[in-house]
């Protein structure tokens, strides 16, 4: 497999150092790819401390299907939980030949108070910080652009959401049944940029006083692969 590590390195993973949580995109890895999700579910078995969670982000698809799908509000909603009962489905079946180590969940499983709250400060700090807007609304532009897709500043902006909901799994990881998640495997066509400014966050390289207002750690980690 093509992995890049951010933040960790190959001893540290060899070294179960990490709780492995998969995050899957609607629309990255299609259900029909049996053999690639074993093939990640695999690698996260060998080098997982204690277990593993897939997370399929549905309920925050609802933006990219409203803008991209030009879907109404409500219609886009609906469409990214259906998507996510099919994904759901797919990713229990494949688990039931796996340890009962692995639990799939999706968005609203892992949301709690404590990312609400890191979530709004993420959206203050787009309103109010100018630098980090740009570096936002950059990923956006990025994807846009790979799906040679003009968006409007409106569109950007309402897209934002996405990204700031993102942010707060890559910033933190995921916590369930009292146990965090901290290594992030993320199956991706190519490096969007995301892992690499969540570790300079998380590490004070970038934007310190974003990292202050979220009490972050530096303990989250991640392995890009490549489809």
């Amino acid at each position: 497999m093509n992995i890049k590590y951010f933040n960790t390195n190959d001893k540290d993973v060899s070294e179960k150092k990490f709780n492995i949580f998969i995050g899957i995109s609607l629309g990255t890895i299609k259900p029909i790819n049996y053999d690639k999700v074993k093939e990640y579910i695999e690698w996260s078995l060998k080098y997982s401390r204690d277990s593993i969670i897939i997370l399929v982000a549905d309920k925050i698809a609802k933006y990219n299907y409203k803008i991209f799908s030009r879907y109404s509000t409500g219609k886009a909603e609906n469409r990214a939980l259906k998507e996510g009962d099919k994904y759901i489905k797919f990713f229990r079946n494949i688990i039931k030949d796996y340890p009962k180590k692995i639990k799939v969940l999706r968005w609203d499983e892992i949301w709690n108070s404590q990312k609400e709250e890191m979530k709004d400060v993420l959206g203050q700090e787009y309103k109010e910080n100018p630098v980090f807007k740009n570096k936002v609304n950059s990923f956006i532009i990025n994807y846009s652009n790979h799906v040679s897709k003009k968006l409007s500043d409106k569109e950007i902006e309402y897209l934002s959401q996405y990204i700031l909901y993102e942010l707060c799994t890559l910033l933190d990881g995921i916590t369930h049944d009292q146990t965090h998640y901290n290594l992030l495997l993320y199956p991706t066509f190519k490096t969007n940029g995301m892992s690499q400014t969540a570790t300079n966050i998380i590490n004070g390289r970038e934007f310190p006083e974003l990292r202050n207002k979220l009490k972050l750690n530096n303990n989250m980690t991640f392995a890009e692969i490549y489809l």
